[in-house]
């Protein structure tokens, strides 16, 4: 069917007619028809590889016997590394190899189909299998299996009868091929866990595809760009890569990997020795010839080696390669050269040759852009054209160009949509043609080509309109249909490009930041982007909410964030990227921020508001008073964004007060004299004055040094007496005659700073020397010294004070914000109040307990240092987690362990619901239990594997654990994701991963055996029950938590929803529920339909829409795809979405072809023309009460018919009772809702009461609304359209006058 829409069709060569060379001049060419030369000349081509002779191919084929025999340069990337194992083939390998093998592929020589393998008796499968192992044994293989067809086929351009337009696929045995593919599967497994390859060189492993090599080139082109650096990138292809492998190098590339001698000799054998037959006219099948070089492209074994791929490769990266395609990035144009110098040399020694005519070169230095340059490829100097600005050039699918344009991939997106929507134009599709094709077809294809640009909505309506117009007309819908109708997932509808992308693009970034290989990438993308946004920490929520309204996103990561932030997922980074020296960010107190403000703050490293206002964060600092305070002398005139908040953020330029101050003390550089230790245990202080930060009461405190203490192994102590800070001008004896300031005018800033003594706090220490006064002893370190006013001045200027008060040479604002950033520096901490971590770091179990090496090595969750601590898992409740950490101590020396698990759900609400999770340990006489909860994303699945978790967490080394569990899906999901060929990908989609991630690795660490069982949930088990109440008793606790650092196996960033906590399910599926909701409501907002939800009526019914979507989806004719359906199908959506073609509606389609006056009712004119009122019309009240009642009478009889409920009421009791007979219609909402083919709750409501099959409900409810349908709306739409037309034809408006008046 695909195929027949879109006009693909099968491309075939006919080998009855060929251009040959004449024999006496090769440069001539002449087509001939003579069979014996088309295939004398057939084999020629596809034996000797483009050589002129069988002599020069040999010839050609260096062998290299030994890694002496290969160039030196290249000897580290032969150097032999570790030892790789294989074991034998068993029966049920080759069970599930076959199992998954795919249908309707061409066999070799025996006709053997994989069909065929697939339904073999079981007894077979034994002579199968002893069959591979003997191929492993003796290392040979069976002679039939190195025979094999050839079938042609053409290249992506016409054949035009030359036969260096074919390719060849290898037809081999099928048999072969499972061998094969056992032994690539074990293969890969090993190379892929155990990174033996370059990370450049891992093409068809597991987890990897091309999405690796995209991403480093479009890192390098997206950072060139931003740090406006060159860069020069080569695209070339290898000629025939398989077909001129080098055997030799082969064989020194797995002995490289120490692979077992007898396995390397197997797979020489695939290649040596064997011959190929090819397909020729009418099935002719040509002479066997011998295959001199190369691997089968039909072989499995392929995608391992890749010997032009294993270079080295770091964030500065110079080749990716994928297969056969290599792309080259260098800074400049003569590294270019160098790289390509090297490349030829192992091209030489390899004997592997490049498609020149494929050669494209791009670079962003404009003085070579659209030019031609001389490069030398392979041994010939070669001209290449530098592709222009903004062309892209197509690698691996994904169109780039150096500049990081989003132009060439807008393009290409455009043009795609354009031509699936020609081609389907000239089809007779129904809707459903078009939804299939577009959603599973067409996107699959622009989410790929999309991979590393973000379009704004108005760019993916661009791209999607010509599909959308389509759909459009296939349902006879206006043009001007809003999308929230032709997107909307509860209605036929086509997939909304806009957030598929997201789709995509948030999966991605998910793989990006938690895959192993792309870690520099990754670190370096999540830093450029906290650098791009200046702000001293990686932007959360609030940050991107605000940053939204700016400018200042300019790379891709950082687009994607602000639009991930609109559907509340944030990527949270697992380091921390904290930058100290400050608290509030500068970035959000400065209007209109531009990239040019940014660039000026960056140039001035000021990132903080501290740096710019006073210590007491009431004022704005003035230029020069920035300068002073960052020690800079900048040039210049004044920043723009120092005039933006001169203007919008204080009070006035004269006195510089913030509008708006922060609330806490701002982080600030003061030169802080500290005290210093003294060389006697007690040494006695004079005139010695010292504040402190007291984090406890959170202010400053003052004192009078008395004697400093230093004793063996305890900090210094320093005696102080207590002094209270206030101002003078606030104090009874100040008398403000004797002043300039007006008390009610001065300001904090201007009063005079004193200190008295203490008289007694509950800060004071007794003291048996000094009783009379509040003394405290502090750590001398955590002092700062300040000085003091001479007493006779300040009595003289104050002759009020009083002998005992003293006046600090400071202002108390300034003293108190130097103790506060003098604390910070000794806790080397500037955002957090010091709460440190309750799991771990204020846990006296913990820390009082101590265990041997051995003791540790028994349990990894017990040793403080390692990653898998238990305190450094978990995050919570510290009851629960101590409960654990003792269980674990507890069976530290167990072999054997037996646990019971359950997990329960306590719904109320999402953000309300939680997890409990128990389980009971069998093993011995006691019984021991284990009980907690969890919160977020709620299942209770997690809640079971939650459970299972925290016994693999108890259960020490080497020990033999059996869980018992009610849940069949829990067990399917462990053996599932404890398979080693899933991807990194793969995991990520389960629900739950970071849990099963976690899981498996404790129990590879722990070398555990772990055996799993089903229980029966409910069969009065004793353990089982007693495990279900625990957990639901678990309900009750304060959650735990995983900590993100356990995300995946090693995250950089994880998504988390807003402030909630990780998103460890499919995160594509998880933003698809989010944007259905967000189509949702946009379809809600619209104006049109708000007379659905009942405003204007007396009683208001609700939407069933659950029935609503089966119902419009709902088929007239029984058939899937027909006119009659469309037309039916758009009517329902229309008349849903009240835009039918009412008077109102036309008269705003078509203005200059209606009279312009008031556009009554054709039928009454008494009330406005719209969707709301056609159905309502007062001209037919009488026959639509009439109608409504016999379709009451419809649904009456089926109740009654299909009644499954024999307690419940009439049928008719019933219904009259309901909602639905309000006779009243044009105050009915039920009615109304009815009427606008949507299904009211008290309907559903309604035949519930009589019916419980799910399948007979919707039986009733398709045979009243169908009712509906035909005898109101169908009838009374009938008439007022009838109506409409007369009346259009009176004004003589036709549908040609239309048509022209759209154009």
């Amino acid at each position: 069917m695909i195929n027949s829409l879109l006009d693909r069709k099968p491309r075939h060569i006919r080998l009855d007619h060929l251009l040959v060379p004449v024999s006496d001049d090769l440069n001539e060419i002449t087509l001939t028809r003579d069979p014996k030369l088309i295939e004398q000349h057939s084999i020629q081509h596809f034996q000797l590889l483009g050589s002129p002779s069988k002599e020069e191919l040999i010839q050609s084929i260096k062998p290299y016997s030994n890694l002496g025999d290969i160039p030196e340069e290249f000897h580290p990337y032969y150097a032999p590394i570790q030892t790789i194992d294989l074991e034998e083939i068993t029966n049920d390998e080759i069970l599930s190899t076959f199992k998954l093998l795919p249908n309707h592929k061409a066999p070799g020589i025996s006709g053997i189909t994989y069909e065929d393998l697939k339904h073999v008796h079981p007894n077979i499968i034994q002579y199968i299998t002893d069959l591979f192992n003997l191929c492993l044994r003796i290392s040979s293989i069976p002679r039939d299996w190195k025979k094999a067809l050839l079938f042609p086929i053409p290249k992506p351009k016409e054949w035009s009868s030359d036969i260096n337009n074919t390719r060849p696929i290898i037809l081999l045995e099928t048999l072969r091929k499972c061998f094969v593919k056992i032994l690539t599967t074990r293969l890969h497994a090993i190379l892929s866990q155990r990174h033996f390859l370059q990370p450049n060189n891992r093409a068809g492993f597991l987890g990897e595809s091309t999405y690796q090599p995209l991403q480093h080139l479009h890192h390098a082109i997206e950072m060139a760009k931003k740090y406006k650096k060159e860069i020069w990138i080569g695209i070339q292809d290898l000629s025939k890569a398989y077909d001129r492998i080098n055997i030799s190098l082969l064989s020194l590339a797995m002995a490289r990997l120490r692979i077992p001698q007898t396995i390397v000799e197997l797979i020489l054998q695939l290649f040596t020795d064997w011959t190929n037959r090819i397909i020729l006219h009418n099935d002719n099948i040509s002479d066997p010839y011998q295959v001199m070089q190369g691997i089968d492209q039909g072989e499995q074994i392929k995608n391992i080696w890749n010997p032009a791929g294993d270079q080295k490769v770091s964030y500065s990266t110079t080749v990716q390669s994928y297969l056969d395609d290599t792309t080259w990035v260098a800074p400049s144009l003569t590294h270019m050269k160098t790289l390509l110098e090297i490349s030829n040399e192992f091209y030489e020694f390899a004997n592997i040759q490049i498609n020149k005519d494929k050669y494209r070169l791009l670079t962003n230095n404009k003085l070579y852009v659209g030019k031609e340059i001389e490069l030398t490829l392979g041994s010939e100097l070669t001209k290449v054209k530098i592709n222009k600005k903004k062309e892209g050039v197509c690698i691996l699918g994904v169109y780039v160009d150096a500049f990081n344009s989003p132009s060439p991939t807008l393009k290409k997106l455009r043009q795609t949509v354009v031509l699936f929507a020609n081609t389907l134009r000239r089809k007779k599709l129904t809707h459903n043609h078009i939804i299939y094709i577009t959603n599973k077809v067409l996107m699959p294809i622009l989410e790929y080509r999309n991979q590393f640009q973000v379009f704004t909505i108005e760019q993916c309506n661009f791209i999607m309109a010509p599909i959308k117009k389509l759909f459009k007309q296939s349902l006879h819908f206006p043009r001007s249909t809003p999308d929230a109708l032709i997107h909307h997932y509860l209605l036929p509808s086509i997939n909304n490009f806009f957030y598929n992308q997201m789709y995509s693009h948030i999966a991605m970034t998910q793989l990006l930041f938690n895959t192993p290989l792309l870690n520099p990438i990754a670190m370096t993308q999540m830093l450029t982007t906290q650098y791009e946004f200046w702000l001293p920490h990686f932007p959360t929520h609030n940050d991107l909410t605000k940053l939204e309204s700016t400018k200042l996103a300019t790379t891709f990561l950082s687009k994607l964030l602000i639009y991930f932030n609109n559907f509340n997922i944030v990527f949270t980074p697992v380091y921390d990227t904290m930058i100290t020296g400050g608290r509030t960010p500068l970035l959000f107190y400065i209007p209109n921020i531009t990239k040019s403000d940014v660039s000026s703050l960056q140039n001035k490293r000021l990132i903080f508001l501290d740096q710019i206002i006073s210590n007491d964060s009431s004022f704005l600092l003035t230029l020069p008073e920035m300068k002073q305070m960052a020690q800079k002398n900048w040039k210049g005139a004044p920043p723009n964004w120092l005039k933006k908040m001169e203007n919008t953020e204080i009070w006035t330029t004269i006195n510089r007060r913030l509008i708006n101050p922060p609330k806490e003390l701002p982080i600030q550089n003061f030169l802080i004299q500290t005290p210093s230790i003294l060389p006697n245990k007690e040494n006695q202080l004079y005139n010695q004055w010292y504040i402190f930060w007291d984090p406890k009461s959170n202010t400053s405190i003052y004192g009078k040094g008395i004697t400093q203490l230093n004793h063996k192994d305890t900090p210094s102590m320093t005696q102080l007496q207590h002094y209270v800070q206030s101002y003078l001008e606030d104090d009874a004896l100040f008398d403000f005659r004797t002043s300039r300031l007006q008390q009610d005018a001065i300001t904090p800033r201007k009063k005079t700073t004193i200190l008295k003594p203490c008289k007694g706090c509950a800060l004071h220490t007794y003291n048996v020397d000094r009783p009379l006064i509040c003394t405290m002893y502090i750590v001398t370190t955590s002092l700062c010294k300040f000085k003091l006013y001479n007493q006779n001045i300040m009595k003289r200027k104050f002759p009020n004070a009083k002998k005992l008060w003293k006046f600090p040479t400071k202002h108390h604002i300034t003293l108190h914000n130097m103790a506060y950033n003098s604390f910070l520096k000794l806790n080397r901490s500037s955002f957090s109040h010091f709460n440190l971590d309750s799991n771990f770091m204020n846990n006296d179990l913990v820390h009082n307990q101590e265990f041997s090496l051995q003791e540790l090595a028994m349990n990894c969750n017990l040793d403080k240092n390692h990653f898998y601590f238990l305190y450094n898992i978990f995050k919570g409740n510290q009851h629960s987690l101590d409960t654990l950490y003792l269980l674990i101590i507890k069976f530290l020396f167990r072999d054997r362990l037996i646990f019971y698990t359950d997990g329960s759900l306590s719904m109320d609400g999402t953000n309300k619901s939680i997890m409990g999770a128990a389980w009971v340990e069998v093993s011995s006489s006691v019984n021991d239990t284990f009980q907690c909860s969890t919160a977020h994303l709620p299942s209770s699945t997690k809640a079971e594997v939650l459970a299972i978790l925290t016994a693999i967490i108890a259960a020490p080394t080497h020990c033999h654990v059996t869980i018992h569990t009610d849940s069949k899906n829990v067990i399917d999901s462990f053996n599932k994701t404890g398979r080693t060929n899933l991807s990194q990908r793969r995991i990520m989609k389960l629900n739950n991963f970071s849990l099963w991630i976690l899981i498996h690795r404790l129990i590879k660490t722990k070398s555990l055996r772990v055996d799993m069982f089903k229980v029966k949930a409910h069969s009065g088990h004793l353990h089982n029950d007693k495990a279900d109440r625990l957990a639901k008793d678990a309900c009750s606790n304060s959650p735990i938590f995983l900590a993100t650092s356990h995300y995946s196996q090693v995250p950089i960033m994880v998504p988390t929803l807003a402030n909630y906590g990780p998103i460890d399910k499919n995160i594509r599926k998880y933003l698809r529920h989010i944007t259905n909701l967000h189509t949702f409501e946009k379809l809600l907002r619209t104006k049109a339909l708000s007379h659905l939800f009942g405003p204007t009526f007396d009683q208001v019914d609700k939407i069933n829409w659950e029935l609503t979507k089966d119902w419009i989806a709902q088929s007239c004719d029984g058939s899937v795809c027909s006119a009659v359906n469309d037309r039916h199908t758009g009517f329902k959506i229309k008349n849903l979405g009240h835009i039918l073609p009412t008077v109102d509606i036309q008269r705003l389609y078509y203005p200059k072809l209606y009279p312009d006056t008031t556009s009554n009712c054709i039928l009454c004119n008494s009330i406005t023309a719209s969707n709301t009122h056609w159905g309502l019309c007062h001209q037919h009240q009488t026959d639509r009460l009439t109608d409504y009642k016999d379709c009451l009478s419809v649904l009456i009889r089926a109740l009654e018919t299909h009644k499954e409920i024999a307690t419940a009421l009439s049928a008719n009791i019933a219904v009259s009772s309901s909602p639905l007979s309000c006779f009243d219609l044009e105050h009915n909402s039920s009615f109304y809702i009815l009427l606008h083919n949507a299904v009211p709750t008290s309907l559903s409501d309604l035949i519930a009461r009589f019916i419980r099959s799910r399948k007979v409900k919707s039986l009733v409810t398709y045979t009243f609304l169908s009712a509906f349908m035909d005898t109101i709306i169908r009838k009374y739409w009938h008439k007022y359209a009838l109506a409409y037309k007369q009346w259009e034809k009176s004004l003589h408006i036709t549908k040609r006058d239309k048509r022209l008046y759209r154009k």
